[in-house]
């Protein structure tokens, strides 16, 4: 009977990684992915950057029941902090160059100085060198006693304090060309903190994901990026000519107002003054809000072209009445799907 060692190492390889769990690890799940690499030699060379590929830091609320009993007869929930990581590991075996992901979950309170500086220091153990990570997605959750508080704590010196330790992070994790942000929380200084990764890392970024506004006129992306999913608002109506449109493939915006303009976009030289060439993108997403844009620029009313030469997806939410794009060039007899739902006339 054939060994499974006798299948060539590249198919091994494709075996071993269908084992793994990338996205939803925690210590004891990562723990049990390290008994791979105990199994044999061979299993070992080709697991090992794999299994170190993601490394996570996680600030969790757990709940737990006082023996207490409340007035209403009750009982009382205790909620703590627990922190979950395989930073201490990957930095204690000198396996930081393995790391191309990096997952950082943070509770988000009315002050969470003490949280973020927790991250770092983790970050830093065993002056850990962790410039091979890519990737970093973040996620802000709210911790159970700011339900109730509507407002953050109003600080100019908490605010300056979120931005250095915002650059202290930016610091540790140099190189990242991939951001995905998902902030579940309505605290500003999740704004604050999240614009500073943004801002810091937009000239390098492939890939920029995030589900809050942004302000995004300080924000030079770069001729690379290749895949575009934010949410807009009235604040961030206009792009405001940071994004070039030549290198997108696929793009997603949520709560676009309905008079965005697509000047805002970057196009090549060769485009000429009144053209926007979309020449690689494949897959847009849109879904419009039924508000206006706060700031727009007097020139956006500027005759303009739009063209997609490669578009096969599109899906709109919300159509307006004068959409751009429907009036856009493209090439009907390459798409594949085409959803549009709202007021717009025929095509």
């Amino acid at each position: 009977m054939a060994n499974i060692n006798s299948l060539p190492s590249s198919i091994l390889e494709k075996i071993l990684k269908h084992t793994l769990d990338v996205y939803d690890l925690t210590s004891w799940s990562w723990q049990n992915q390290l008994r791979l690499l105990a199994v044999c030699r061979q299993w070992r060379e080709i697991a090992q950057p794999h299994v170190h590929e993601m490394c996570f830091i996680k600030l969790r609320e757990e709940f737990g029941y006082d023996s207490d009993v409340s007035d209403s007869g009750t009982d009382i929930d205790d909620s703590y902090v627990l922190l979950d990581t395989n930073i201490d590991k990957v930095a204690a075996n000198g396996l930081c160059h393995w790391a191309k992901h990096m997952h950082i979950s943070l509770l988000w309170p009315s002050n969470p100085l003490a949280y973020i500086n927790e991250v770092i220091s983790k970050l830093q153990t065993s002056n850990a060198q962790w410039s091979s990570v890519a990737k970093l997605t973040v996620w802000l959750t709210s911790s159970s006693s700011d339900l109730d508080t509507a407002e953050r704590l109003k600080s100019e010196s908490l605010d300056n304090a979120v931005i250095k330790s915002a650059q202290v992070l930016l610091e540790q994790l140099p190189n990242v060309s991939r951001l995905n942000i998902r902030a579940y929380t309505m605290n500003g200084l999740a704004e604050i903190f999240v614009s500073q990764l943004a801002a810091h890392y937009a000239p390098q970024l492939r890939t920029l994901k995030c589900n809050i506004p942004l302000p995004l006129s300080p924000l030079h992306f770069s001729d690379t990026l290749a895949h575009l999913d934010l949410q807009l608002g009235p604040e961030t109506g206009g792009l405001l000519s940071q994004v070039h449109a030549g290198s997108l493939q696929s793009i997603v915006l949520s709560n676009v107002p309905v008079d965005f303009a697509w000047r805002y976009f970057i196009g090549d030289a060769a485009d000429g003054k009144d053209n926007i060439s979309f020449r690689q993108l494949e897959s847009m997403s849109l879904s419009y809000a039924g508000q206006l844009s706060r700031h727009r620029d007097v020139n956006a009313d500027d005759p303009y072209c739009l063209h997609f030469p490669k578009l096969k997806n599109i899906s709109i939410q919300g159509c307006p009445e004068n959409c751009e794009i429907l009036h856009a060039k493209t090439y009907l007899s390459k798409m594949n799907s085409i959803s549009i739902t709202g007021s717009y006339s025929a095509i």
